[in-house]
C-alpha cells in the first residue's frame, strides 16, 4: 500500500527534488585551471561566491582539475612548521625576550600548538606557532 502511494505521488509530481540536487553552479566555487597538491591558491585560481575569503591563501590537500567544484575538504591553512624542521624558540616575559633553537616534533599552522626539542638543553617543550619557523614558548 505504501509503495502504491509513493508511486502515485511521484507520477503526479508532488515529490520535491532535494535542494542539493537543484544547486545552481553560480553558487559553487570552481577552479579556473588545474591545481596541484601543495599549491597555494592565488587570486584568479578560483571563482565563485566567497572564493577570495575562503580559498585564496589556502594550501591544496589534493590535486584538482580545471572546472572542479571546490569544497573546504580540498584545502587547509598552510603549514608554518613541519616535522623535524629547525625552529626558533621565543620566550617573552615583559621586556625580556630570549631566543634559542629547537627541532619540531610535529607540524602545524600559525596558532597551532607543537612540541619541540630544545637543541641546547635537550628538553621537550610545547609552544604556539607564531610564524614560519617561530614557536613561542610560555612558562
Amino acid at each position: 500500500m505504501t509503495r502504491l502511494i509513493l508511486i502515485i505521488i511521484v507520477l503526479l509530481g508532488f515529490a520535491t527534488v532535494p535542494q542539493a540536487a537543484m544547486a545552481d553552479n553560480s553558487e559553487q566555487v570552481t577552479t579556473n585551471r588545474p591545481l596541484q597538491r601543495g599549491a597555494i591558491i592565488r587570486e584568479g585560481d578560483v571563482t565563485g561566491p566567497y572564493a577570495t575569503e575562503d580559498y585564496v591563501g589556502q594550501e591544496l590537500i589534493r590535486s584538482v582539475r580545471a572546472g572542479a567544484v571546490m569544497t573546504p575538504r580540498h584545502v587547509r591553512t598552510p603549514l608554518q612548521v613541519e616535522r623535524n624542521d629547525n625552529v626558533t624558540l621565543v620566550f617573552r616575559r615583559g621586556s625580556l625576550t630570549m631566543e634559542t633553537t629547537g627541532r619540531s616534533l610535529g607540524e602545524g599552522a600559525e596558532g597551532d600548538r607543537v612540541s619541540v626539542i630544545n637543541t641546547t638543553s635537550r628538553k621537550r617543550v610545547t609552544g604556539r606557532i607564531i610564524g614560519p619557523g617561530l614557536v613561542e614558548v610560555t612558562p
